[in-house]
C-alpha cells in the first residue's frame, strides 16, 4: 500500500537535509511505524501534525554506498512491503517465491553501487535501524538539530501562505 504522507515526509527531509549540509542529498527515508497517523482532507491543524509525529525524532545525514541505498531499499521492501522514500524508484518484479526487486535513483538512473551517497534519516533509524541492519552502517553522521516534526509543521506552513492545498507526491 502506498503511505502518501510518507513521502510526502521523506521528500521533506530530504530537502531540509540538502539546506542543512549544503550539498546533495540523493536519498531519504523514513520509517512507516513512525507515522502514527495520516493528514485528513480539510485544513490541517498543530494537532494534526502531532498526530502524524508524536515522536522527538530528529533529522540526521549520514553517508552509504548506493549499494547500502539498494540493500535498504530491499530490506524494508521485503520487510513491510516498502518504507517511505525519495529519490529512488523501486519495482517488484517476479513471484511471492522469487522476487525480483529493481531499484534506481528517481530520474531512472543506475545506482553505483560503490558511490558514496548522503542519506537523511532519523536519529532513531540510524541508531537502532528499525529492523534494517545496514541503517546502522551509516557514516560520518551529521546532527541538524531538526525535529521531524517541525519538517511537517514548516511544509504546511509554507502551503499555508501560498494558499496552496497539500497534495501528496
Amino acid at each position: 500500500e502506498e503511505n502518501l504522507v510518507g513521502y510526502w515526509i521523506s521528500d521533506l527531509m530530504r530537502e531540509r537535509a540538502q539546506q542543512v549540509v549544503g550539498a546533495p542529498v540523493k536519498f531519504a527515508i523514513t520509517n512507516a511505524g513512525g507515522l502514527r497517523g495520516n493528514i485528513r482532507p480539510g485544513i490541517v491543524k498543530i494537532a494534526d501534525i502531532y498526530e502524524v509525529m508524536p515522536f522527538e525524532n530528529e533529522l540526521v545525514v549520514a553517508e552509504y554506498t548506493g549499494a547500502e541505498v539498494v540493500q535498504i531499499v530491499k530490506d524494508g521492501i521485503q520487510r513491510r512491503g516498502g518504507e517511505p522514500c525519495s529519490g529512488i524508484r523501486a519495482k517488484v518484479l517476479g513471484t511471492p517465491e522469487k522476487p525480483e526487486i529493481i531499484v534506481t535513483w528517481a530520474d531512472g538512473s543506475t545506482i553505483d553501487p560503490t558511490e558514496i551517497v548522503r542519506v537523511a534519516l532519523s536519529d532513531y533509524l540510524l541508531s537502532s535501524g528499525d529492523n534494517i541492519s545496514t541503517l546502522r552502517k551509516g557514516r560520518r553522521p551529521i546532527t541538524t538539530g531538526v525535529p521531524l516534526r517541525d519538517l511537517l509543521l514548516d511544509g504546511c506552513a509554507r502551503l499555508g501562505k501560498l494558499k496552496a492545498p497539500l497534495i501528496a507526491p
